[in-house]
């Protein structure tokens, strides 16, 4: 008589793998980006504390006059950044004499590129996309500018996925 088989449980681990946390964190990152997704704050108008002559002279400086000063944030796991700073971080890439830095930015730019056609998702069920080249590769570019705006928990989860780029187990 055959006794019946035991189904096998999955293996749970209450410790996430130092892989799968810097996959999570680069993809939130990624998102970041290919939604960019941002807040608009409004500034203190440009003539506030702005010095007035006493001898009665109107030569003043008008900038700012012309309504409300806004600056826009890119909402990113590490907090918000200005639009500014991103985008500078990314051409500064692009600029780099470095061919791989130079890759990694235009991919970024890619990436903000409404009409690119980027993955919606480094992940699936957990493990990399089906690309996992591919996502492997974006994981390292949104991961290099996350060190770049000096996000404290990016540098680790990078050497993670450089490791794993440099297996290149695909």
């Amino acid at each position: 008589m055959t006794q019946p088989k035991r189904l096998r449980r999955p293996a749970i681990n209450p410790q996430p793998t130092p892989g799968r946390s810097a996959r999570e964190y680069a993809e939130l990152w990624y998102i970041a980006l290919r939604v960019w997704s941002v807040r608009e704050v409004e500034l203190p108008p440009g003539n506030a504390g702005r010095y007035y002559p006493r001898d009665g002279s109107t030569e003043h400086l008008t900038m700012g006059e012309g309504g409300p000063i806004k600056a826009t944030y890119l909402r990113t796991p590490a907090g918000d950044y200005t639009e500014q700073e991103v985008a500078q971080a990314i051409k500064t890439m692009t600029l780099s004499g470095i061919p791989e830095t130079v890759q990694l930015g235009r991919m970024l730019s890619r990436l903000r590129d409404e009409r690119s056609k980027t993955m919606v998702s480094l992940l699936r069920d957990g493990g990399w996309s089906s690309n996992r080249e591919g996502a492997v590769r974006y994981g390292v570019a949104v991961l290099s500018l996350a060190v770049r705006l000096q996000d404290p928990q990016a540098e680790l989860h990078l050497n993670v996925l450089r490791r794993v780029l440099a297996r290149a187990e695909f």
